[in-house]
Protein backbone atom coordinates (compact mmCIF):
# COMPACT_ATOMS: atom_id res chain seq x y z
CA UNK A 1 0.00 0.00 0.00
CA UNK A 2 1.46 3.32 -1.04
CA UNK A 3 1.86 6.14 1.45
CA UNK A 4 1.96 9.82 0.63
CA UNK A 5 3.76 12.12 3.07
CA UNK A 6 2.44 15.67 3.00
CA UNK A 7 4.73 18.35 4.33
CA UNK A 8 3.26 21.45 5.91
CA UNK A 9 5.43 24.23 7.21
CA UNK A 10 4.39 25.84 10.48
CA UNK A 11 5.61 29.40 10.82
CA UNK A 12 4.78 31.95 13.47
CA UNK A 13 3.18 35.18 12.39
CA UNK A 14 5.54 38.18 12.43
CA UNK A 15 3.51 39.71 15.26
CA UNK A 16 4.30 36.78 17.56
CA UNK A 17 7.98 37.63 17.92
CA UNK A 18 7.57 41.13 19.42
CA UNK A 19 4.74 39.83 21.61
CA UNK A 20 6.93 37.05 23.02
CA UNK A 21 9.78 39.48 23.62
CA UNK A 22 7.49 42.03 25.29
CA UNK A 23 5.91 39.37 27.52
CA UNK A 24 9.32 38.06 28.61
CA UNK A 25 10.63 41.54 29.34
CA UNK A 26 7.48 42.43 31.29
CA UNK A 27 7.90 39.28 33.40
CA UNK A 28 11.41 40.35 34.38
CA UNK A 29 10.46 43.96 35.11
CA UNK A 30 7.38 43.08 37.16
CA UNK A 31 8.95 40.22 39.12
CA UNK A 32 10.57 42.41 41.83
CA UNK A 33 7.30 44.33 42.27
CA UNK A 34 5.08 41.30 42.80
CA UNK A 35 7.65 39.36 44.83
CA UNK A 36 7.87 41.93 47.66
CA UNK A 37 7.23 40.42 51.10
CA UNK A 38 3.90 41.44 52.60
CA UNK A 39 4.83 42.71 56.04
CA UNK A 40 3.16 45.07 58.44
CA UNK A 41 6.26 47.24 58.66
CA UNK A 42 7.01 49.10 55.47
CA UNK A 43 10.47 48.09 54.25
CA UNK A 44 12.31 49.23 51.16
CA UNK A 45 11.68 47.04 48.19
CA UNK A 46 14.29 44.53 47.20
CA UNK A 47 16.35 45.76 44.27
CA UNK A 48 15.95 44.14 40.91
CA UNK A 49 18.86 42.71 38.90
CA UNK A 50 18.79 45.89 36.80
CA UNK A 51 19.83 48.33 39.54
CA UNK A 52 22.30 46.47 41.80
CA UNK A 53 25.84 47.81 41.91
CA UNK A 54 27.72 51.04 41.51
CA UNK A 55 26.98 53.52 38.75
CA UNK A 56 30.12 52.75 36.67
CA UNK A 57 29.43 49.04 36.88
CA UNK A 58 25.77 49.45 35.88
CA UNK A 59 26.83 51.57 32.93
CA UNK A 60 29.30 48.91 31.84
CA UNK A 61 26.77 46.09 32.29
CA UNK A 62 24.17 47.83 30.14
CA UNK A 63 26.73 48.30 27.38
CA UNK A 64 27.94 44.72 27.78
CA UNK A 65 24.42 43.28 27.61
CA UNK A 66 23.75 45.25 24.43
CA UNK A 67 26.93 43.87 22.89
CA UNK A 68 26.04 40.36 24.05
CA UNK A 69 22.59 40.69 22.47
CA UNK A 70 24.17 41.65 19.15
CA UNK A 71 26.46 38.61 19.39
CA UNK A 72 23.48 36.37 20.13
CA UNK A 73 21.61 37.77 17.12
CA UNK A 74 24.57 37.04 14.82
CA UNK A 75 24.91 33.57 16.34
CA UNK A 76 21.21 32.86 15.86
CA UNK A 77 21.14 33.98 12.22
CA UNK A 78 23.91 31.57 11.27
CA UNK A 79 22.25 28.65 13.07
CA UNK A 80 18.65 29.15 11.92
CA UNK A 81 18.87 27.36 8.58
CA UNK A 82 20.38 24.07 9.71
CA UNK A 83 20.40 21.34 7.09
CA UNK A 84 18.13 23.40 4.82
CA UNK A 85 21.19 25.40 3.83
CA UNK A 86 22.98 22.22 2.75
CA UNK A 87 19.90 21.19 0.77
CA UNK A 88 19.91 24.52 -1.05
CA UNK A 89 23.56 23.91 -1.91
CA UNK A 90 22.65 20.51 -3.39
CA UNK A 91 24.41 18.35 -0.79
CA UNK A 92 23.32 14.84 0.08
CA UNK A 93 23.23 13.23 3.50
CA UNK A 94 26.75 11.87 3.21
CA UNK A 95 28.12 15.26 2.21
CA UNK A 96 26.27 16.96 5.07
CA UNK A 97 27.66 14.50 7.59
CA UNK A 98 31.17 14.86 6.16
CA UNK A 99 31.02 18.67 6.38
CA UNK A 100 29.79 18.67 9.97
CA UNK A 101 32.22 15.96 11.06
CA UNK A 102 35.20 17.73 9.48
CA UNK A 103 34.30 21.06 11.10
CA UNK A 104 33.79 19.42 14.49
CA UNK A 105 37.07 17.51 14.29
CA UNK A 106 39.00 20.65 13.34
CA UNK A 107 37.46 22.66 16.16
CA UNK A 108 38.32 19.94 18.68
CA UNK A 109 41.99 20.74 18.11
CA UNK A 110 41.79 24.51 17.67
CA UNK A 111 38.95 24.99 20.13
CA UNK A 112 41.03 23.55 22.95
CA UNK A 113 43.79 26.07 22.27
CA UNK A 114 41.36 28.98 21.86
CA UNK A 115 41.09 29.35 25.63
CA UNK A 116 44.85 29.78 25.93
CA UNK A 117 44.83 32.28 23.06
CA UNK A 118 41.98 34.14 24.76
CA UNK A 119 44.00 34.44 27.96
CA UNK A 120 46.95 35.71 25.94
CA UNK A 121 44.95 38.32 24.03
CA UNK A 122 42.69 39.41 26.86
CA UNK A 123 38.88 39.22 26.99
CA UNK A 124 38.18 42.26 24.82
CA UNK A 125 40.54 41.24 22.03
CA UNK A 126 39.11 37.71 22.20
CA UNK A 127 35.61 39.15 21.71
CA UNK A 128 36.90 41.23 18.79
CA UNK A 129 38.37 38.06 17.30
CA UNK A 130 34.96 36.40 17.70
CA UNK A 131 33.33 39.29 15.84
CA UNK A 132 35.93 39.00 13.09
CA UNK A 133 35.06 35.32 12.66
CA UNK A 134 31.37 36.21 12.42
CA UNK A 135 32.18 38.95 9.92
CA UNK A 136 34.20 36.53 7.81
CA UNK A 137 31.36 34.00 7.71
CA UNK A 138 28.75 36.66 6.95
CA UNK A 139 30.88 38.17 4.19
CA UNK A 140 31.63 34.80 2.58
CA UNK A 141 28.02 33.62 2.69
CA UNK A 142 26.80 36.92 1.24
CA UNK A 143 28.20 35.77 -2.12
CA UNK A 144 26.31 32.94 -3.79
CA UNK A 145 29.52 31.38 -5.11
CA UNK A 146 31.09 31.13 -1.65
CA UNK A 147 28.01 30.25 0.37
CA UNK A 148 28.69 26.52 0.23
CA UNK A 149 32.44 26.67 0.87
CA UNK A 150 33.68 24.22 3.51
CA UNK A 151 35.66 26.93 5.28
CA UNK A 152 32.37 28.53 6.37
CA UNK A 153 31.51 25.54 8.56
CA UNK A 154 34.96 25.55 10.11
CA UNK A 155 34.94 29.28 10.92
CA UNK A 156 31.39 29.15 12.23
CA UNK A 157 32.17 26.19 14.50
CA UNK A 158 35.23 27.99 15.88
CA UNK A 159 33.18 31.15 16.47
CA UNK A 160 30.50 29.17 18.31
CA UNK A 161 33.12 27.62 20.59
CA UNK A 162 34.55 31.06 21.41
CA UNK A 163 31.11 32.54 22.00
CA UNK A 164 30.60 30.26 24.99
CA UNK A 165 33.49 31.63 27.04
CA UNK A 166 34.96 34.91 25.73
CA UNK A 167 32.03 37.09 26.85
CA UNK A 168 31.71 35.25 30.16
CA UNK A 169 35.42 35.73 30.87
CA UNK A 170 35.12 39.45 30.19
CA UNK A 171 32.19 39.98 32.56
CA UNK A 172 33.81 37.90 35.33
CA UNK A 173 37.01 39.94 35.15
CA UNK A 174 35.02 43.16 35.19
CA UNK A 175 33.17 42.00 38.32
CA UNK A 176 36.48 41.31 40.02
CA UNK A 177 37.96 44.60 38.84
CA UNK A 178 35.09 46.68 40.25
CA UNK A 179 34.78 44.67 43.46
CA UNK A 180 31.27 43.31 42.91
CA UNK A 181 29.95 40.51 45.09
CA UNK A 182 29.05 36.99 43.99
CA UNK A 183 25.31 37.66 43.97
CA UNK A 184 25.81 40.44 41.44
CA UNK A 185 27.71 38.01 39.22
CA UNK A 186 24.86 35.50 39.44
CA UNK A 187 22.37 38.23 38.50
CA UNK A 188 24.50 39.20 35.52
CA UNK A 189 24.69 35.62 34.26
CA UNK A 190 20.93 35.35 34.68
CA UNK A 191 20.44 38.51 32.63
CA UNK A 192 22.83 37.19 29.99
CA UNK A 193 20.80 33.99 29.68
CA UNK A 194 17.56 35.95 29.47
CA UNK A 195 18.76 38.42 26.83
CA UNK A 196 20.41 35.63 24.86
CA UNK A 197 17.05 33.85 24.64
CA UNK A 198 15.30 37.04 23.52
CA UNK A 199 18.02 37.72 20.95
CA UNK A 200 17.78 34.20 19.54
CA UNK A 201 14.01 34.57 19.16
CA UNK A 202 14.51 37.98 17.59
CA UNK A 203 17.09 36.61 15.17
CA UNK A 204 14.53 34.10 13.90
CA UNK A 205 12.07 36.93 13.27
CA UNK A 206 14.70 39.04 11.51
CA UNK A 207 15.66 36.09 9.33
CA UNK A 208 12.04 35.45 8.36
CA UNK A 209 11.62 39.10 7.40
CA UNK A 210 14.77 39.13 5.26
CA UNK A 211 14.30 35.69 3.73
CA UNK A 212 12.57 35.30 0.37
CA UNK A 213 11.32 32.20 -1.37
CA UNK A 214 14.09 32.17 -3.95
CA UNK A 215 17.67 31.11 -3.41
CA UNK A 216 18.96 34.68 -3.61
CA UNK A 217 16.88 35.73 -0.64
CA UNK A 218 18.92 33.57 1.73
CA UNK A 219 21.88 35.89 1.22
CA UNK A 220 20.20 38.87 2.92
CA UNK A 221 20.33 37.45 6.49
CA UNK A 222 24.05 36.77 6.12
CA UNK A 223 24.63 40.34 4.93
CA UNK A 224 22.74 41.57 7.98
CA UNK A 225 24.88 39.34 10.23
CA UNK A 226 28.03 40.82 8.68
CA UNK A 227 26.68 44.32 9.34
CA UNK A 228 25.96 43.41 12.96
CA UNK A 229 29.53 42.10 13.27
CA UNK A 230 30.94 45.41 12.04
CA UNK A 231 28.79 47.27 14.58
CA UNK A 232 30.00 44.93 17.32
CA UNK A 233 33.67 45.50 16.45
CA UNK A 234 33.26 49.28 16.41
CA UNK A 235 31.24 49.20 19.62
CA UNK A 236 33.67 47.04 21.58
CA UNK A 237 36.68 49.14 20.57
CA UNK A 238 35.18 52.11 22.42
CA UNK A 239 34.90 50.17 25.68
CA UNK A 240 37.53 50.78 28.40
CA UNK A 241 40.34 48.31 27.93
CA UNK A 242 41.36 45.78 30.59
CA UNK A 243 45.03 45.33 31.33
CA UNK A 244 46.46 42.20 29.71
CA UNK A 245 49.55 41.98 31.92
CA UNK A 246 47.98 39.16 33.90
CA UNK A 247 46.95 37.31 30.76
CA UNK A 248 50.41 37.54 29.24
CA UNK A 249 51.88 35.66 32.20
CA UNK A 250 49.29 32.89 32.01
CA UNK A 251 51.00 31.13 29.10
CA UNK A 252 53.94 30.15 31.31
CA UNK A 253 51.62 28.54 33.85
CA UNK A 254 49.88 26.63 31.06
CA UNK A 255 53.23 25.30 29.86
CA UNK A 256 54.27 24.24 33.35
CA UNK A 257 50.94 22.49 33.94
CA UNK A 258 51.11 20.72 30.58
CA UNK A 259 54.62 19.37 31.15
CA UNK A 260 53.87 18.41 34.76
CA UNK A 261 50.45 16.77 34.38
CA UNK A 262 50.43 15.49 30.79
CA UNK A 263 54.02 14.58 29.96
CA UNK A 264 55.33 13.65 33.41
CA UNK A 265 52.08 12.35 34.89
CA UNK A 266 52.35 14.36 38.12
CA UNK A 267 49.09 15.11 39.96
Amino acid sequence: MGMVVETEEWVLTPLAYPLLSAASLAAVLLLPHFSRPHAAVVTPSSPSPFDVGTTPFLRFRRAFLLLFCLASVAEGIHSVFGEDEFVRCGFGREQMAARLAAATAAVLFLGGASGVVSDKLGPQNACIFYWMLQLAVGALKSFSGLRCAWVNNFILALASSMFSFCFETWIVLEHEKQGQNQDSLFDTFWLMTFFESISLVGSQGITNLLLDDDNKGILLPYTFAALVSVIGILYIRKAPSISTAHHASVIGSYQKSFFAHVLRGEW
